[in-house]
């Protein structure tokens, strides 16, 4: 009869311990680099149906309303809020009733982040040309984001998120996700917002964020922003601790 041990009489195999000072190490390593190259941006993490189904946010009371009116009325036929450039959830029908700012927002924080080169695509379309610009970013591992996120750089353009890529390094073995053995995250992909986006809506507008990104780097030490960030929910969470236990967790059945 098969068993866990894969049918073997013989049990030859070793289970390494995994070395969690690899993963501070490596994530030390990559920390560093992207704050000695990088630049000051933007990142503004959404609420999402993740968050909706734990209870965490409900529904925007603009574009999203329960009360029984029109907007209400919107959002069941169509599942969806009426209005999709809503200025106070920005489009996400989420809300956060008990955040004391933009509760629209998961989060709006600050951090370095270093970017690829900038590539430019055009298509004829029916409308006319069209010019799409698209690019990489990678930051520093405190956060993650989702696709639909957005980040604010420093010359005023807003980018928003497409797929997420997680650099880990495997050091033993493990139940491993993208938190306990993740070095950090890049983005792959971000495309360029038109100015008519939602994203522009999102404060502080494109003067104020210019002057807030766009500092000085003497003296050469980490800037505070917190007197510009605001976090109404978790920056990074995953389904393991960042320290398993060592050894099973479950117990013996009884003998019978």
């Amino acid at each position: 009869m098969a068993n866990s041990l894969g049918n073997v009489n013989i049990q030859p195999y070793f289970l390494k311990t995994p070395d969690r000072y690899m993963i501070d190490q490596e994530r030390l390593h990559h920390n560093e680099a992207v704050y000695a190259y990088g630049e000051y941006s933007f990142f503004f993490l959404f609420w999402g149906i993740d968050d909706f189904r734990a209870g965490i946010v409900d529904r925007c009371p603009y574009c999203y309303d329960s009360d029984g009116g029109i907007e209400s009325s919107i959002a069941d036929v169509y599942g969806q809020g009426a209005e999709a450039l809503c200025p106070y959830c920005y489009g996400t029908t989420y809300w956060d009733t008990t955040a004391t700012a933009l509760p629209g927002l998961k989060a709006r924080i600050v951090r370095p982040c270093m970017w690829q080169t900038t590539d430019e695509t055009h298509k004829k379309v029916a409308q006319g040309n069209m010019t799409e610009v698209s690019s990489q970013v990678q930051s520093i591992s405190d956060f993650r984001m989702r696709s639909g996120d957005f980040v604010f750089r420093a010359d005023k353009t807003r980018w928003r998120v497409q797929p997420r890529k997680t650099d880990i390094v495997i050091s033993g073995f493990q139940a491993a996700d993208d938190i306990n053995a993740m070095i950090g995250y890049s983005y792959p992909e971000v495309r360029l917002e038109d100015p008519t986006s939602v994203a522009y809506q999102i404060p502080p507008d494109t003067d104020t964020g210019q002057q807030i990104l766009n500092i000085s780097t003497v003296p050469n030490y980490p800037i505070d922003f917190s007197a510009y960030e605001i976090i109404n929910g978790p920056l990074i969470g995953g389904a393991f601790a960042n320290t398993p236990t060592i050894g099973p967790s479950f117990e013996e059945p009884p003998s019978s």
